[in-house]
């Protein structure tokens, strides 16, 4: 009984085979140690490798396309968050000024006196650009309980880009 080896042991000659209609063109060399029916038809061919013109400008194309898009979106989330920042800090220093008249005794609540607390805060803020401005309204008080001593104090910033900040705060007297 003759096993057949699984490897060829000898090398064959260099023979040359020519593919079937539909395959490569041109004839392959085979140099290899493994029978004919094992190689490709095309395995001796030099095939192309690369990319073509027209693929590398239609990817710069894609691309750029992309990158436009997203720094389109970079640009208005930019520019968005410093709108953010000057209205945080113009509510920031409204709270401030809003909460130093606040704490103030009722009878010292003027609007002189107002105008120190808008002026001392603005200042030790160290924010520019930034315009406030308070408001007393001494008649209508509460309105809810009859004969309370009460004002309304309104205290409105404005940020550099022209944004106004406003609030409203009560103070009533306490004896």
């Amino acid at each position: 009984m003759y096993i057949k080896p699984s490897f060829p042991r000898r090398r064959e000659s260099s023979k040359t085979i020519a593919p079937q209609s539909g395959q490569c063109q041109g004839a392959v060399s085979l140099r290899e140690v493994y029978p004919i029916h094992w190689i490709p038809a095309c395995a001796g061919m030099t095939r192309q490798s690369g990319i073509s013109l027209i693929e590398l400008i239609m990817f710069i194309v894609i691309v750029s396309v992309a990158l436009a898009g997203i720094m389109l979106g970079m640009n208005q989330i930019t520019g968005h968050s410093a709108d953010t920042l000057l209205r945080k800090q113009a509510l920031t220093v409204a709270e401030s000024v809003l909460e130093q008249i606040e704490a103030q005794q009722f009878s010292n609540i003027t609007p002189t006196n107002i105008a120190l607390v808008v002026n001392n805060v603005m200042s030790a803020s160290g924010l520019s650009g930034y315009n406030a401005s308070a408001g007393l309204d001494t008649t209508s008080g509460l309105g809810v309980i009859a004969g309370t001593h009460a004002v309304v104090i309104t205290v409105t910033v404005t940020d550099p880009s022209g944004q106004a900040i406003s609030l409203t705060g009560y103070r009533t007297s306490y004896y």
